[in-house]
Parts: C-alpha cells; structure tokens; sequence
C-alpha cells in the first residue's frame, strides 16, 4: 500500500506539468498503478493464497501433485523441480551469521565513515553532472538514430551554418504612421540591428527594397500623407518583380496596414545556439520601442527550455514533499520519515547526474523519465526503512535478512526486463531505458548500504513500529496447523515471512 500509494501520487504531481505530453504520460501512469493495486489486492492476493496452501501442503507448484521428500541420492534435477526440499537448520544457521557478519560490518564506525566519504563523493559526483546537464530538445533526438532526417539536419549544422533557414519579425503598424519618413528609417534600423549579429543574417525586407529603388525616384512626388504613401506603395506592389512582398504586408478591411513582416536569415544552426539567438532578437525588438514579435521554429524550443527546468525542480521538490506527508502518515516515526525522503531525493539526484553523464539531454523527454524515477525511488527506501522499524532487536540484521533478496530480485529483473529495449535505436528509448537501469542500481545501493548506516545511527531504539500482534498469529497457527506441518513452514522460500522470526514482540 505505501509504494502503490506513494507512486501513484509521485504520477499524479507529474499530471500537473505545463507539457500535455507529461501530463498525459503521468496520468495514465497513475491510473495504471490505481488498477494494479486493485489487482494485487484482489485477484493477486487470492492466487497467492491459493499458491501458499499448495506450498504449505507439500505439493507441486504446477502440476500441483504430492511430492515426496528429497533425498540425498535423488538427481540434482530431481532434488530442485520434483521434491519437497527443507531448510536444514546448518544451513538456516549459516546464512543467519552470514547476515549477521554483514550488519556488523555496516555498524562498525570505520565502516560508517567509509560509506559517508563515498556518499559524499558520489553526491559531488552527480551534483557536478547536473550543473553540466544540457538543456532543451534536439530535434535530431526526435528521429531514429541513423534516419536521414538526421543525417539532414547534421549536415545542414556542418555544411549551411552561415547561410540557414529564415525566421521573421511582425511589426505591428496601427498605431504608426509609415508615411513618416522617420519612421521608416526606424524600421530600417531595426532591420539592421536584428541582422547584424552573429546569429541572424540579412533576408529580404520589403520597405529596404522600396526605399532603395522607389521611394526615393525622383519622378515620384514627395510622400507627405497617408494617402500619398499607399498609392505610392501600390504602384511598388505593382510592379512584376516586387509582388513576392505582397504577403509581407497585411491590410485589413478598410485598406490601412496592419502589419509588416522582416525577413532574416538564421546562422549558426545547432541546438547550442537557439537560446542566444531567440535572446539576441527579443531583446532587439523590444529596444526598438516598436510592437510585435520575432519567430523561429527553434523557439518553440527555447520557450519549452525556459519552463523545463523550472518544471522538473518543482515536481521533484512536490513530490518529495508528498512522499514525506505519506511516509509520516503510515510510518509515523520521525527520523525514519526523514530517513525516506532523504533518500528520495538522493536516488533522483544520482539519476539525473548518470542521466547528464551519459549525454542525455534535459528536455521534455527526460523530464518524464525523471518524473517516472521518483515513483521508483520510493519502493526501495520505504521497504527497508519499513522493514527496520518493525524489529526490537537485531534491527540491521533481520531488516536484511528479510529484504536483501526481494530488493535485489525486483532491481534485477527490472534492469534485465527493461535492458532489452536497449537495442532500439532511438533517443526516447535509450533515455527510458538508462533511467530505470540507473533509478534501479542507484536505488539498490541506497537500499543495501546507505539507507541501512543512516537507519542505524539516526533511528533511536525507542522508534520502532509494531504492524500487528503476533500473538493471535501464534495461537491460531498452533490450532489450526499440525506439528508436521509447521516443519514445512520453515521452507526456504517461507522462513522470512513467520512472524517470529521477522517481526519484533511488542512490550
């Protein structure tokens, strides 16, 4: 209940992004985790009950017939698929010193200090990458690896970087009068100021042609009212070889100019000079004094990496605030609340370091999968915290005792099942695909080494958590089961789950 709980809520904060494809993506996934734990605690609970009475009875997994009990000169084939097979007690012993060599390594103070210096460097380490993190979405990133798309706009980068696309600027003319020759030299000045850096280059601007080559023939008049201005303006649109800057000019229903169009060229093609060149031009416009607007097909970008980082802060530093509400609220031991969100925030700040080192990018794709690696955090240090917090002696040692395996059969699995996508050439595969295996070796660490040392010195014993009482267990456990089949509790696969042998006694 608390991973699900914790994960669903992690979804539902990452629902509230300022992207519709991070909404959409964290919506589904939050509904998606609302219907497996209706089915794990419906259908799944029953299968596995149904399973554990079969275990418990000694019969098959599959097949579901009595087995007999292995014998030291059956096949090894036979020993492991088609026999009843127990835990001898120097094998239960040994693995109880072998866990328990474990937990006093991890408690002794040298050890400690060890894990903080290396803590401390992998901290460094990722805070590092993550100021490195490039921002904002390549659109070479949005097609397969060795699609000729790609190879299109690589080319266009190396070979067409000074001579690239167009881009324009709307200037809005309501409220001007463009038969005032001082404001057309304006315009003109700020067609110039807008071309003369290193990121845009001259175009094709309609009023610069007409001032060049109309405006100033002596065999027109002088223009010194409106109206002489636009019939001089519609004998220049006349003309065959000027009828390209029709389109340059809007007129609305009256005939007067709304507004006109600037036409440039775009240089220094690349993602890494798309923000400079949107802020170079802005930032022109907006001195000129006059009203409108630069566009590029690039700043859509730019305007998605303004939001993207503020985005991913806010829903990380949200839902780690609702982890932590969670965690006080069915772990309501405060060390132990800290403890997880500590962790939390430490998982997803490695994850986007190994994110940023391995050359991903920070851009919309990333953020879901940043968003997607908080849910995942959670599991591994609510378990183990969970699982420390129900024992009164031996606390590091039966914590990991019961959780080493399951922790470290989910990361597996997980890391396997999910590896396979790997071999997809695509960016937003590849970036899905390292995540869950970074979220997964980062998060196993926290789980088996950091977290337990931080449990261990900042969780007094006085803080413990008892989830039921034993007792009834016990004594409906002793009317209902016969002696011979409580030996067969102590099956491998079941030793960890009796309550004697997991869960603390209350006072």
């Amino acid at each position: 209940m608390i991973t699900s709980l914790t994960d669903g809520l992690s979804f539902s904060v990452g629902s509230t992004s300022d992207f519709l494809a991070v909404r959409v993506f964290c919506t589904y996934c939050a509904l998606s985790i609302l219907y497996m734990f209706m089915f794990q605690m419906t259908f799944l609970m029953g299968v596995m009950v149904l399973h554990c009475r079969r275990e418990v009875a000694g019969r098959h997994w599959l097949f579901m017939v009595k087995l007999k009990l292995a014998e030291y000169n059956d096949p090894c084939f036979m020993r492991w698929f088609f026999r009843r097979r127990f835990q001898e007690k120097e094998e239960v012993d040994t693995k109880s010193q072998i866990y328990e060599r474990i937990a006093k390594f991890l408690e002794h103070s040298v050890t400690r200090l060890f894990v903080l210096l290396v803590y401390i460097i992998y901290l460094a380490a990722a805070v590092n990458c993550i100021l490195q993190f490039p921002l904002g979405l390549d659109l070479k990133t949005l097609t397969p690896d060795e699609s000729f798309a790609a190879d299109e706009l690589r080319a266009q980068e190396r070979l067409f970087t000074d001579y690239g696309a167009f881009c324009f600027a709307v200037i809005y003319t309501k409220e001007i009068d463009l038969h005032d020759a001082q404001i057309r030299y304006e315009l003109l000045e700020l067609y110039k100021n807008l071309t003369s850096s290193a990121y845009a280059s001259k175009g094709d601007f309609w009023l610069e042609t007409y001032e060049n080559n109309f405006a100033n023939d002596p065999s027109i008049p002088t223009i010194q009212r409106p109206k002489e201005f636009m019939r001089s303006l519609i004998r220049f649109l006349d003309i065959p070889a000027y009828k390209k800057y029709r389109s340059d000019i809007r007129f609305n229903d009256t005939g007067h100019i709304e507004a006109i169009k600037i036409i440039m060229r775009i240089r220094k093609r690349g993602p890494q000079n798309d923000a400079p060149r949107a802020a170079i031009l802005r930032r022109q416009l907006e001195k000129s004094g006059f009203t409108g607007f630069v566009y590029d097909t690039s700043f859509l970008i730019v305007d998605q990496q303004s939001v993207t980082v503020s985005n991913v802060i806010g829903n990380v530093v949200l839902a780690i605030l609702v982890m932590l509400l969670i965690s006080i609220l069915l772990i309501p031991r405060p060390a132990s609340a800290f403890s997880i969100a500590l962790s939390i925030l430490s998982i997803n700040i490695g994850v986007v370091g190994a994110l940023s080192a391995s050359g991903t990018r920070l851009d919309i794709i990333s953020m879901i999968t940043i968003v997607m690696s908080i849910g995942f955090s959670v599991d591994y240090a609510t378990h183990i915290t969970f699982h420390y917090l129900i024992q009164r002696r031996d606390r590091l040692k039966r914590s990991l005792e019961a959780m080493i395996y399951p922790i470290t059969q989910a990361a597996l699995s997980t890391a396997i099942g999910v590896s396979i996508l790997g071999v997809v050439p695509s960016y937003m595969i590849r970036t899905f695909v390292l995540t869950v295996v970074y979220v997964v070796a980062i998060g196993l660490v926290h789980a088996l080494i950091f977290l337990p040392v931080l449990l261990s010195v900042v969780v007094p014993h006085s803080e413990y958590l008892v989830p039921y009482q034993p007792h009834s267990y016990k004594n409906v456990t002793k009317r209902a089961a016969p002696d011979n089949c409580r030996s067969i509790i102590s099956n491998s696969r079941m030793t960890c789950y009796t309550p004697e042998h997991i869960y603390a006694l209350p006072p």
